[in-house]
């Protein structure tokens, strides 16, 4: 490869005669496609096995190709990188901003289900929220797998399926969209502590987004390990800043604030649960090959538990005593988890799949849907049935709770309902569609919810003018 490269530079007398910028960039491009196919033949003989770390590579703010293993040669992993930078230096080079602070926010709901946890409780009182539209904002395309988070300053953040993700102000007028390119913005956002909005679409990429709706940087996922599979896993930022994201090809991901490669863990199938964090840092995530992944933070696996089904899709929750609670989808189950050696502590088996991710009282009661119609409250001692409410179609929604104890859960009977911490009826709110994205609470009790009807809604106490 010696005598190609010393043709790009034109090396000469241990020297190197500068080339146009076009000539080099040229070059580069080539040796770059020579390395990463090399890159690739390596990875191929090195193999890669589920629960272990996988080779990612990605183009840094230094022009440098990086690799997720050190045994590559030299030649690989930087050459093109170094020639890339040598091709710009007269010039900008693209590079990776990060963030000022990317920490999660303090807000009223930073991200999906609202914490590290995935709790889904909110800190905030909703005894006046009467069940009354307050305003609804119209996408093209319908926002089914992405749940709305709130901005500091009230700003509602979703995607929706026509391949935007939209930034709304708290009156439900657009802020701005972005257009994320793919079949949709499918995910949920995770908001940082300086107000960027981390999510994946299905253009196969983790995005980064600055509050005023331009992009810091953008991180490139692998092609779908199945067919039909979307990254609909909404990120989690660490307190680190951390970004920790599952993606349709299988792999959840640990990315930089700046948007460089970590680490990657392979799973058997698509990943669409998004990631809980437990205290120590341990990273907990579902995948469709069956199994409830603990991943330690520097990538290797703690455990995995098989859930005996397949095509799970329900989030982990994680209890105050560190427990963590995931739904199952083809085998109806709602199952508990021991943290220290992923052995099971019981299960709690319902009508139906369990495609809902489940959320935690403060009394540690835990609420989940089933595809069975049904809102089910059980006891997190020994996994008994408190109570069951029927809705009138299947709960792919996963529920929200204020802190008054009202749970808020949505059904394709298209409806989103108010249920009472004694499983009796408050309200239901009718809409012209299933109601698969799960519920937002805002620092005044307003509900933010989408459907299917593409609309984003915001419920409250209060009438607005439309």
């Amino acid at each position: 490869m010696r005598k190609e490269v010393g043709l790009c530079l034109n090396e000469s007398g241990g020297g190197m005669k500068r080339r146009s910028r076009l000539t080099v960039l040229t070059c580069a491009v080539g040796t770059w496609l020579v390395a990463s196919i090399a890159a690739t033949w390596v990875d191929a003989r090195i193999g890669s096995v589920a629960g272990t770390t996988s080779s990612h590579r990605s183009v840094t703010a230094s022009g440098r190709l990086v690799a997720n293993d050190p045994s590559l040669p030299l030649s690989l992993r930087d050459l093109g990188g170094s020639l890339l930078a040598l091709a710009f230096r007269n010039g900008p080079l693209p590079s990776l901003e990060a963030p000022a602070d990317a920490a999660l926010a303090s807000t009223a709901w930073p991200m999906f289900h609202h914490d590290l946890r995935h709790t889904g409780r909110s800190q905030f009182d909703t005894s006046s929220n009467t069940g009354d539209k307050k305003w609804k904002f119209t996408t093209g395309g319908a926002i089914n797998q992405s749940s709305p988070a709130i901005g500091a300053d009230g700003t509602i953040y979703v995607g929706s399926n026509d391949g935007n993700f939209y930034a709304l102000k708290p009156d439900g007028t657009k802020r701005w969209q972005f257009g994320a390119g793919g079949l949709g913005a499918s995910s949920s956002p995770a908001i940082g502590a300086d107000g960027t909005i981390y999510f994946e679409a299905n253009d196969r990429n983790l995005h980064a987004i600055k509050p005023d709706g331009k992009e810091y940087w953008a991180f490139p996922t692998g092609l779908p390990k199945s067919i039909g599979a979307s990254n609909a896993s909404g990120p989690v930022i660490g307190a680190d800043g951390t970004i920790y994201a599952g993606a349709s090809d299988g792999k959840i991901y640990s990315v930089n604030p700046n948007g460089t490669f970590n680490w990657a863990f392979a799973t058997g199938d698509a990943v669409s649960s998004s990631p809980a964090l437990g205290a120590d840092g341990t990273i907990y995530a579902g995948s469709a090959d069956g199994d409830l992944y603990a991943i330690n933070p520097n990538g290797n696996k703690k455990w995995a538990y098989a859930t005996g089904s397949t095509k799970n899709f329900s989030s982990p929750a994680i209890g105050t005593d560190g427990t963590i609670y995931v739904g199952s989808l083809n085998n109806n189950i709602l199952h508990a988890v021991n943290p220290d050696d992923g052995t099971k502590k019981w299960t709690f088996t319902t009508g139906g799949g369990v495609d809902s991710s489940p959320a935690l009282g403060d009394d540690g009661t835990i609420y989940v849907g089933s595809l069975d119609g049904k809102l089910y409250a059980v006891n997190p001692a020994d996994g008994s049935k408190r109570w069951e409410f029927a809705t009138g179609g299947p709960i792919g929604s996963s529920p929200a709770i204020g802190s008054d104890g009202t749970i808020y859960v949505g059904s394709r009977d298209h409806n989103l309902y108010a249920v009472t911490s004694v499983g009796v009826k408050k309200w239901k709110f009718k809409v012209d569609g299933s109601v698969e994205s799960s519920p937002a609470i805002g620092a005044d009790g307003t509900i933010y919810v989408g459907s299917d009807d593409k609309n984003l809604y915001a419920i409250t106490g209060m009438v607005w003018p439309t």
